[in-house]
C-alpha cells in the first residue's frame, strides 16, 4: 500500500502507555456522532493516506480503513474504570475553531494546566500551549498549510491550516 501522509503515533508520546494498556482504548467518532472503539493493545500505529484513516497492528496488518472526511476527531479513552461513560463524554467537550484555520485557533473545553500540542503528520511537536483560562488562542500563522494533530490531554483532532 501507498500512502501520501503516513503517521506514527507513538502511544508513549501521548502519555497512554501503562501496565492497565487492556483498558485503554482508540475512540473514532464520526461527523454524524456515532463512535466506534478500539483497544490500543492491539493498535501499532495509525496511517493516514489522501482519503482515509488506518489502523495498523503491531505486526503490520490493518485492522480497519475509515474515510477521513467521515471523522470528526479521535479520542485515547484512558480511564481505567469501564463505569466512568460520563467522564469520557466529558472529555469529548473540548472543541477547536475555526478549522480550518488561517491565523488564530481558539480551543475551549481544556481544562485549566492542560497542554495543547500540536504535532505534523510525521509525528514532530510544532507548537504547544498551557491553557490558563477556559479559552485559550493561539497563533498558528507560522504554520505551514497542511494537515496537523492537535492533542489535547487525551483527546486527539485533525486540524487544517490553510
Amino acid at each position: 500500500m501507498k500512502f501520501k501522509f503516513c503517521i506514527l503515533i507513538p502511544l508513549l508520546l501521548l502519555g497512554l502507555m501503562s501496565s492497565a494498556e487492556e483498558n485503554k482504548t482508540l475512540k473514532i467518532v464520526y461527523l454524524d456522532g456515532q463512535e466506534a472503539a478500539h483497544a490500543l493493545s492491539v493498535i501499532g500505529r495509525i496511517e493516514f493516506s489522501e482519503d482515509s484513516l488506518f489502523l495498523v497492528s503491531n505486526e503490520g496488518a490493518v485492522l480497519g480503513r475509515e474515510h477521513r472526511d467521515v471523522v470528526q476527531k479521535l479520542v485515547f479513552v484512558t480511564d481505567d474504570t469501564p463505569s466512568a461513560i460520563t467522564e469520557v463524554k466529558t472529555d469529548l467537550s473540548v472543541q477547536i475553531y475555526p478549522n480550518p484555520v488561517l491565523q488564530t485557533l481558539t480551543v475551549k473545553g481544556a481544562k485549566v494546566n492542560e497542554t495543547i500540542r500540536i504535532y505534523s503528520l510525521n509525528g514532530n511537536l510544532m507548537s504547544s500551549s498551557i491553557v490558563y483560562d477556559e479559552q485559550t488562542i493561539m497563533d498558528v500563522s507560522g504554520l505551514p498549510v497542511g494537515q496537523y494533530i492537535l492533542q489535547v490531554n487525551t483527546q486527539v483532532m485533525k486540524l487544517i491550516k490553510q
